[in-house]
């Protein structure tokens, strides 16, 4: 009798690349939260989300805009500094929530926002949302309350802040959809960097604490990370299927309970595990079934 044969799963080098490229994105942008998280304890939010935008900018004006000054001029302004402002609104709401309630917990209900961009681009976008797809955004909604639960403990302002970033998220992922009809990407980050950098620096003489080297340093890494994590997570889609490579995404939350233990002594319970679960793989299979 001969032994069973079995093939091994074969994974172009490219793909490879790009699931890498996207695994490494979602810890880089989880370290972003947990610096983010840190800082909150010693500075007002809008002076980290300004630390967030500004570095972007400068980076993007140092290294990109030289090689692509097509970007300076978007086809479709007020799409573009639309979604920049309710980019602005949307870390504002993170970085407040991270003050607040653990980080895995916050990964957790933020894997819901996928569906709530599915959910909304049948009234927003015309586009047809099947009974499949209705039904995943359910069982999600299920899996959220197990994260939040409802009535077992009281609904505090974090989880307010993180329903409230989980929606702008979904209302700028729309837009982003929007725009990308008539600009490329990098001319849509750039000017996401410009407006809301903008923004942050005209409300950063109020807010404003002198940090010491240790936040001078954190605000830095802060900047670049958070840079170098959007552009793996871009750069990812151009070695493979995105079929393939979505799904790492959801390493994230690998990440944030891995930082919320070692960084800040926070255990997810098993509800919320149950219930990250639950978010995750109805997301996943609403991806792969209208991804084909």
């Amino acid at each position: 009798m001969t032994a069973l044969q079995i093939s091994p799963l074969h994974v172009e080098p490219s793909a490879a690349r790009g699931m890498a490229l996207m695994t490494l994105s979602m810890m880089l942008f989880v370290s972003v939260d947990s610096m983010a998280r840190s800082m909150t304890q010693d500075y007002p939010v809008l002076m980290i989300v300004w630390a967030r935008f500004f570095i972007h900018l400068m980076l993007m004006g140092v290294f990109v805009v030289p090689r692509h000054q097509h970007i300076l001029r978007p086809k479709n302004r007020r799409v573009i500094y639309l979604r920049a402002l309710i980019v602005f609104a949307t870390t504002a709401l993170a970085v407040a929530a991270f003050q607040l309630m653990p980080v895995a917990d916050f990964h957790a209900m933020g894997l819901i926002a996928p569906m709530v961009v599915t959910a909304l681009c049948a009234p927003l976008l015309g586009e047809r949302v099947g009974r499949r797809a209705w039904g995943c955004i359910a069982v999600a909604c299920a899996g959220a309350a197990l994260v939040v639960k409802p009535g077992v403990t009281s609904l505090g302002l974090g989880t307010l802040f993180a329903v409230g970033s989980i929606i702008t998220f979904a209302f700028s992922a729309i837009l982003t959809r929007v725009a990308h009809r008539h600009d490329e990407a990098l001319t849509v980050l750039f000017h996401s960097g410009l407006v809301c950098g903008t923004l942050s620096c005209l409300v950063l003489p109020f807010v404003w604490v002198s940090p010491d080297l240790g936040g001078w340093l954190m605000i830095l890494a802060i900047g670049g990370v958070s840079s170098l994590a959007q552009y793996c997570s871009v750069t990812a889609f151009s070695y493979g299927p995105a079929s393939m490579i979505m799904p790492f995404n959801y390493t994230g939350l690998l990440w944030a309970t891995l930082a919320g233990v070692l960084f800040f002594g926070e255990y997810p319970d098993s509800l919320t595990v149950l219930g990250a679960m639950i978010i995750a793989g109805s997301a996943l299979y609403l991806y792969l079934r209208e991804g084909r």
